[in-house]
């Protein structure tokens, strides 16, 4: 846009007057034809109207790009957040969108493994650059953040049309049209495209992790550790991991941030960095500003395997995280989704490192003082007290059990495989009822005993196959809980109950 420039004072107001031009900030007159002289393009002018102008366009643009993503309309939904990002290439919701889109575009379509991995290389350059260009200020974009995370997560319960990878491997290598996966080296393509949004997920929590520093610098300690327990509570672990670590900073010696830290890692599957930072935590002494914080932590899943930081502990034999977390009130017989407890975990295995035998034999007395229950059996149909548990660990839980004896415990071959699969535990009112006819009823005759016999040769390959399926719990779970019903009303108690050796 052109304007008058005074010459004397480079002003660029002026008012007309009696057919001249008055400078408003000197009071020179210029004539028509000499303010016309004057005019030139004012930059700053210029930007102001494209400004305005872009500002308007952007608003627009991202109108229509909300409406088509909640119709799902994903070409146009890559169309206008493309728009918004030529004209506002900062905006970290038209950035992320655009290449969102072109991802559900692709998994919408069977192409070619090469054409997938390119649309979500894109997508992975896009969320690294949300880090690059985040403003801290604009409240609705933290909002944003946890969308982004959502959606990116979501693209594994999506439709995922297969890539034609597989086909194109067995007709390159002379099989014919006949998919045979036996022959195929390659991962299903399922698999392959899961890998694809695990690596956007990876390059997301960095970025992330960059604008978590900036944003708690300005925070005290408190504030920081409420926003680590909030996004933890809320499933949110890459962000909760940022938080926790950004604590640790500002309180390098309070175990929380390091108990936070391993909880997070939980939610990640980061199994064995998880039990490190407990042993960091385990340093430290809790106080008592700390432990309602610690107490939480402690008893809090947050890992597809739904395991606490004792199991987790127990499960990589360390010994200091375990004493650590036993003494903080963990549930000692607490179970992940495979009725694993902690105690399973040290005795399911024999170990041949000397270290890890020491770590799980200490491990083993500190849980069964404490009162941990023997009678476990895993989803599989696996027993704690097994063929494979160290020999003094096993003289520990006899000499605590007497009625058990090992090899012949009815916690490894006298147990329940389908009913214990089924209601999650050995120890449970219907477990119970049905044991107690087990022992009272079917043991009293040769034919119920070879029942029983014929029952434990088949349950447990039953269950090693089946067990962890939903279809197999729920076909038996019907039967079982008619059954468990008429033993109740025939007189089989539901309460706890120690089984007879026969």
């Amino acid at each position: 846009m052109k304007k008058i420039v005074c010459e004397m004072c480079e002003g660029t107001e002026f008012a007309k007057v009696d057919g001249m031009f008055v400078c408003q900030n000197c009071g020179t007159k210029y004539s028509p034809e000499e303010a016309k002289a004057l005019m030139v393009e004012v930059e700053g002018e210029v930007q102001d109207t494209v400004k305005a102008e872009n500002t308007s366009s952007v608003e627009k643009n991202l109108a229509s790009a909300r409406r088509a993503k909640q119709k799902e309309n994903w070409k146009d939904v890559e169309k206008y957040y493309s728009m918004v990002e030529q004209d506002d290439p900062t905006n970290i919701e038209a950035v992320f969108y655009s290449a969102f889109a072109q991802v559900k575009l692709a998994l919408l379509e069977a192409e070619s493994k090469d054409k997938r991995q390119n649309v979500f290389n894109i997508l992975s350059k896009a969320v690294s650059e949300i880090g690059e260009t985040y403003d801290n200020t604009n409240e609705e974009n933290e909002d944003l953040l946890f969308q982004i995370m959502d959606d990116i997560k979501g693209l594994k319960g999506g439709t995922i049309v297969p890539t034609t990878h597989l086909q194109e491997y067995v007709t390159k290598n002379g099989y014919g049209n006949i998919v045979d996966r036996s022959q195929v080296v390659e991962d299903d393509s399922l698999d392959v495209t899961h890998d694809m949004i695990d690596v956007v997920v990876e390059a997301y929590y960095k970025s992330i992790g960059n604008i978590i520093v900036v944003q708690c610098e300005d925070l005290s300690k408190e504030e920081i550790l409420a926003k680590a327990y909030e996004t933890l509570q809320n499933g949110y672990s890459g962000f909760a991991l940022g938080y926790f670590s950004e604590y640790i900073k500002k309180n390098t010696e309070s175990p929380v941030g390091y108990l936070g830290k391993a909880v997070a890692l939980l939610g990640l599957d980061k199994y064995r960095p998880c039990s490190e930072e407990v042993t960091v935590a385990s340093k430290y002494v809790v106080s008592e500003s700390d432990i309602g914080y610690a107490e939480k932590l402690v008893g809090m899943t947050a890992s597809k395997l739904n395991r606490t930081l004792l199991v987790n502990a127990a499960a990589f034999t360390n010994y200091d995280a375990v004493k650590f977390l036993v003494d903080l009130g963990a549930d000692i017989d607490a179970k992940d989704i495979n009725n694993k407890t902690a105690l399973w975990y040290v005795c399911y295995d024999k170990y041949t490192d000397e270290g890890v035998i020491i770590n799980t034999r200490k491990i083993a007395k500190l849980l069964l003082d404490k009162g941990a229950s023997v009678d476990v059996v895993s989803a599989a149909g696996v027993a704690l007290y097994n063929n494979k548990t160290d020999s003094e660990i096993a003289s520990m839980i006899h000499a605590k059990h007497p009625y058990l004896e090992k090899g012949n415990s009815p916690a490894s071959s006298g147990c329940c495989y389908v009913a214990t699969c089924v209601y999650g535990s050995y120890d449970c009112p219907e477990v119970w009822t049905l044991r107690r006819f087990r022992d009272n009823k079917l043991a009293e005759t040769w034919y119920g005993r070879a029942f029983v016999k014929t029952y434990y040769a088949i349950s447990p390959t039953l269950v090693k196959w089946f067990g962890h399926t939903e279809w197999f719990k729920r076909m038996w779970r019907g039967t079982l809980d008619r059954m468990v019903k008429n033993l109740q009303e025939q007189g089989f108690e539901d309460t706890p109950y120690n089984d007879r050796q026969w």
